[in-house]
Protein backbone atom coordinates (compact mmCIF):
# COMPACT_ATOMS: atom_id res chain seq x y z
CA UNK A 1 0.00 0.00 0.00
CA UNK A 2 1.51 3.53 -1.09
CA UNK A 3 1.09 6.28 1.35
CA UNK A 4 -0.15 9.26 0.60
CA UNK A 5 2.17 11.98 1.43
CA UNK A 6 0.50 14.89 2.86
CA UNK A 7 2.64 17.20 3.85
CA UNK A 8 6.25 18.08 5.03
CA UNK A 9 8.19 19.69 8.00
CA UNK A 10 11.66 20.62 8.33
CA UNK A 11 12.73 20.70 12.00
CA UNK A 12 14.59 24.03 13.10
CA UNK A 13 17.73 21.88 13.04
CA UNK A 14 18.06 21.69 9.55
CA UNK A 15 21.23 21.64 8.69
CA UNK A 16 21.04 17.68 9.60
CA UNK A 17 19.48 17.55 6.78
CA UNK A 18 16.16 15.86 7.93
CA UNK A 19 12.90 15.87 6.23
CA UNK A 20 9.73 14.73 7.81
CA UNK A 21 6.12 13.40 6.04
CA UNK A 22 2.98 13.00 7.50
CA UNK A 23 1.41 10.18 6.03
CA UNK A 24 -2.14 8.87 5.15
CA UNK A 25 -2.84 5.45 3.62
CA UNK A 26 -6.61 4.26 2.09
CA UNK A 27 -8.82 4.08 4.84
CA UNK A 28 -9.58 5.23 8.17
CA UNK A 29 -7.00 5.01 11.54
CA UNK A 30 -4.42 4.67 9.06
CA UNK A 31 -2.18 7.88 9.68
CA UNK A 32 1.62 7.80 9.92
CA UNK A 33 4.71 9.61 9.71
CA UNK A 34 7.80 9.00 8.20
CA UNK A 35 11.51 10.72 8.55
CA UNK A 36 13.87 11.04 5.60
CA UNK A 37 17.68 12.33 5.53
CA UNK A 38 18.82 14.71 2.78
CA UNK A 39 21.76 13.99 0.92
CA UNK A 40 23.97 16.68 -0.03
CA UNK A 41 22.82 16.07 -3.66
CA UNK A 42 19.20 16.64 -2.49
CA UNK A 43 18.05 13.01 -2.41
CA UNK A 44 16.56 11.33 0.19
CA UNK A 45 17.16 8.39 2.72
CA UNK A 46 14.44 6.58 4.77
CA UNK A 47 15.74 6.57 8.13
CA UNK A 48 12.43 4.74 9.67
CA UNK A 49 9.51 2.79 8.43
CA UNK A 50 6.26 4.29 8.48
CA UNK A 51 5.33 5.17 12.22
CA UNK A 52 1.88 4.26 13.12
CA UNK A 53 -0.33 6.93 15.19
CA UNK A 54 -3.99 5.39 14.15
CA UNK A 55 -4.73 8.41 13.18
CA UNK A 56 -7.21 9.64 10.09
CA UNK A 57 -5.83 12.29 7.59
CA UNK A 58 -2.84 12.66 9.12
CA UNK A 59 -2.34 16.08 8.44
CA UNK A 60 0.55 18.24 9.82
CA UNK A 61 3.51 17.95 11.40
CA UNK A 62 5.80 20.35 13.53
CA UNK A 63 9.30 19.98 15.49
CA UNK A 64 10.29 21.78 18.70
CA UNK A 65 13.21 23.83 18.51
CA UNK A 66 15.35 21.37 20.10
CA UNK A 67 14.40 19.24 17.17
CA UNK A 68 13.50 16.11 19.53
CA UNK A 69 9.93 16.07 19.44
CA UNK A 70 7.51 16.21 16.34
CA UNK A 71 3.69 16.52 17.03
CA UNK A 72 1.44 15.64 14.08
CA UNK A 73 -2.19 16.75 13.73
CA UNK A 74 -5.11 14.20 12.39
CA UNK A 75 -8.15 15.35 11.39
CA UNK A 76 -11.34 13.50 10.20
CA UNK A 77 -13.04 10.79 12.63
CA UNK A 78 -13.13 8.22 13.85
CA UNK A 79 -9.66 9.55 15.39
CA UNK A 80 -9.29 13.09 15.43
CA UNK A 81 -6.08 13.68 17.33
CA UNK A 82 -2.65 14.91 17.58
CA UNK A 83 0.35 12.40 18.29
CA UNK A 84 3.82 13.35 19.54
CA UNK A 85 7.18 11.58 18.45
CA UNK A 86 10.68 11.76 19.15
CA UNK A 87 13.22 12.29 16.81
CA UNK A 88 16.41 10.46 17.44
CA UNK A 89 19.91 12.22 16.60
CA UNK A 90 20.17 9.96 13.33
CA UNK A 91 16.48 10.82 12.80
CA UNK A 92 15.09 7.79 13.91
CA UNK A 93 11.19 8.57 14.36
CA UNK A 94 9.45 6.59 17.25
CA UNK A 95 5.94 7.43 18.41
CA UNK A 96 5.84 8.90 22.09
CA UNK A 97 1.90 9.13 22.32
CA UNK A 98 -0.86 8.11 19.46
CA UNK A 99 -3.14 10.12 21.68
CA UNK A 100 -1.21 13.27 22.98
CA UNK A 101 -4.55 15.46 22.25
CA UNK A 102 -7.60 13.39 21.97
CA UNK A 103 -9.63 16.42 20.08
CA UNK A 104 -12.46 17.05 17.91
CA UNK A 105 -13.52 16.39 13.90
CA UNK A 106 -11.61 19.59 11.92
CA UNK A 107 -8.09 19.46 13.93
CA UNK A 108 -5.68 20.94 10.88
CA UNK A 109 -2.81 23.43 11.08
CA UNK A 110 -0.48 23.22 13.96
CA UNK A 111 2.46 25.49 15.20
CA UNK A 112 4.82 25.98 18.24
CA UNK A 113 5.85 29.12 20.14
CA UNK A 114 9.35 30.53 19.74
CA UNK A 115 10.05 28.70 22.63
CA UNK A 116 8.38 25.55 22.21
CA UNK A 117 6.49 25.36 25.68
CA UNK A 118 3.61 25.50 23.84
CA UNK A 119 1.15 24.04 20.70
CA UNK A 120 -1.55 25.65 18.82
CA UNK A 121 -4.08 23.90 17.02
CA UNK A 122 -6.42 24.92 14.73
CA UNK A 123 -9.69 23.35 14.59
CA UNK A 124 -11.46 24.15 11.09
CA UNK A 125 -14.77 22.89 11.69
CA UNK A 126 -15.37 24.35 14.92
CA UNK A 127 -13.69 27.48 14.48
CA UNK A 128 -11.40 27.24 17.78
CA UNK A 129 -7.54 27.28 18.63
CA UNK A 130 -6.66 25.42 21.25
CA UNK A 131 -3.29 26.03 23.40
CA UNK A 132 -1.75 22.82 24.82
CA UNK A 133 1.24 23.22 27.35
CA UNK A 134 3.94 21.04 26.30
CA UNK A 135 5.38 18.58 29.08
CA UNK A 136 9.03 17.54 29.29
CA UNK A 137 7.76 13.78 27.96
CA UNK A 138 6.07 15.28 24.99
CA UNK A 139 2.90 15.12 26.58
CA UNK A 140 0.02 17.83 26.03
CA UNK A 141 -2.27 19.67 28.07
CA UNK A 142 -4.92 22.01 27.63
CA UNK A 143 -4.98 25.09 29.05
CA UNK A 144 -7.17 27.69 26.62
CA UNK A 145 -9.73 27.61 23.66
CA UNK A 146 -10.78 30.61 21.69
CA UNK A 147 -13.12 31.00 19.23
CA UNK A 148 -11.19 32.23 16.37
CA UNK A 149 -13.71 32.09 13.61
CA UNK A 150 -17.86 30.88 13.22
CA UNK A 151 -18.05 26.91 13.05
CA UNK A 152 -18.37 25.92 9.34
CA UNK A 153 -19.10 22.35 7.80
CA UNK A 154 -16.98 23.08 4.71
CA UNK A 155 -13.82 23.56 7.03
CA UNK A 156 -13.21 26.76 5.90
CA UNK A 157 -10.06 28.04 7.55
CA UNK A 158 -6.89 26.06 7.56
CA UNK A 159 -3.62 27.77 8.38
CA UNK A 160 -1.74 28.83 11.85
CA UNK A 161 1.46 30.28 12.36
CA UNK A 162 2.69 31.87 15.46
CA UNK A 163 6.05 33.71 15.80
Amino acid sequence: MVPARDHLALPSRQDDGLLLTTEQFDGPMLGAAAAYTVNSDGTLNATSESVDNSGTDTYWFVVTDDGNVGFASSFFNPTPRISSYSISDSGDLQILQADAAVTEQGTADLALSSDSEYLYNINSFNGTIEVFDIGDDGSLTSIQTVQAHDPSDMAAVIGIAAI
